[in-house]
């Protein structure tokens, strides 16, 4: 699949990145619509140290779940 991938302070590049699969409690979605926040632009230029480059950004997003782990969507009990 393609991907926007962050290599840097002020580099990005569409590139060919493996599926993802998902975790035991985990889904996969295919977004339908995306945005960018103020954290992925101060990645984007280098301003924060949590972030380390090759690095797919984007979490503000919407779509539809096309995978599932086996124990996604399952309640954890509370303690």
């Amino acid at each position: 699949m393609h991907a926007l991938v962050w290599r840097g302070p002020r580099q990005m590049a569409v590139e060919i990145v493996d599926e993802p699969r998902p975790g035991d409690e985990e889904v996969i979605v295919q977004p339908e619509a995306a945005g960018i926040c103020g954290s992925e632009i101060e990645g984007y230029l280098g301003w924060m140290s949590t972030r380390t480059p090759p690095l797919v950004m984007g979490h503000e997003f919407a779509g539809t779940v096309t995978a599932a782990g086996s124990g996604a969507g399952r309640e954890t009990p509370s303690r």
